[in-house]
């Protein structure tokens, strides 16, 4: 029985000390978090250029989004076109060239257009996150966080 108590004292010591130590542990990442909210909240930040520097930013995604979709409206049109003189063909080895041909063009075309709008959105946001370190000390982290966000498109 002296045997089970001691165990059962030792598991508790064990369990107490343990969640103390967690316990001291959180509080040292909640009061660093709360300096670097604190340090972030208080740097001085040129609003109207960080909003200046947005409006360059987007205005330059929005003009690689825009030659994005004129590249593959062509590259649609192209395709159509192709695709509809490869049906006028007479054979079935010509057509099949010819669609294979239509659909390989069509592919690189795509491609060729997500490559230049990935440049062009990449130099968006390195541009971007060079003109803001000009407008503040902290505040780039106030809007770089979602520089991911386009990625989608």
């Amino acid at each position: 029985m002296k045997k089970f108590i001691s165990l059962m004292l030792a598991a508790l010591f064990s369990l107490t000390v343990f969640s103390v130590s967690a316990f001291a542990d959180s509080e040292v990442e909640k009061s660093e978090k709360e300096e670097d909210f604190q340090k972030a909240e208080s740097a001085v930040v040129d609003y109207a250029c960080m909003g200046a520097a947005v409006d360059v930013r987007e205005t330059a995604i929005i003009a690689g989004f825009t030659a994005y979709n004129t590249s593959a409206l062509s590259a649609l049109n192209t395709r159509k076109t192709a695709l509809a003189a490869a049906w006028k063909l007479t054979s079935n080895e010509e057509v099949k060239k010819a669609v294979k041909t239509a659909v390989s063009t069509y592919k690189k075309s795509l491609k060729d257009a997500r490559k230049v709008f990935k440049k062009a959105r990449k130099s968006a946001w390195e541009t971007f996150k060079t003109t803001a370190k000009d407008c503040k000390g902290e505040g780039e982290s106030l809007d770089s966080s979602n520089s991911g966000i386009d990625n989608t498109l």
